[in-house]
């Protein structure tokens, strides 16, 4: 009986983390990424992948972000080691997305990064019904070009 009720209990911390609708990315960890900013207001609204690789283009980015709103400083990057890549989500109807940096590794012409795209489950409760513009900007260790891949997984279902 105490086994059964510690797997449900188990179940039901993966079920309420599925719904949770946290926007912010985690930690890049071990993922070959440094996180430099994300949020859920952008100015920009169409979808797509960056890689910037020195400090204009960087600065450039950074005002396109961040236009129409107060700015935070813009970090410190050294594009002798170091590439920016960025991903956009684009305009949602509303929140409760996800970003991160799933993988960001070496390859034989290069560099990958994978950005892994997490939508909220089919009747959770979204932290907003407002248009929304996530964001994700990341430093990796290349000067190298990068090549992007985008994963998408949805949560599991709230009821």
């Amino acid at each position: 009986m105490k086994r059964l009720l510690i797997m449900l209990a188990a179940a039901a911390t993966v079920v309420l983390a599925g719904c949770a609708g946290d926007d912010k990315p985690l930690a890049a960890g071990d993922t070959g990424a440094t996180i430099l900013a994300s949020s859920k207001q952008s100015a920009e609204k169409e979808q797509g992948a960056r890689d910037i690789h020195d400090q204009d283009a960087f600065k450039k980015l950074w005002d396109e972000i961040y236009a129409g709103r107060t700015e935070p400083a813009l970090p410190t990057v050294d594009f002798t080691k170091n590439t920016v890549v960025a991903y956009f989500l684009g305009e949602m109807k509303h929140g409760g997305f996800v970003l991160r940096v799933d993988r960001a590794e070496a390859v034989k012409d290069g560099y990958d990064v994978d950005f892994l795209v997490i939508s909220p489950g089919n009747n959770c409760h979204n932290e907003t019904q407002d248009a929304t513009q996530y964001f994700l900007v990341a430093t990796v260790p290349t000067t190298q070009q990068v090549t992007f891949d985008v994963k998408n997984r949805e949560t599991p279902g709230c009821r």
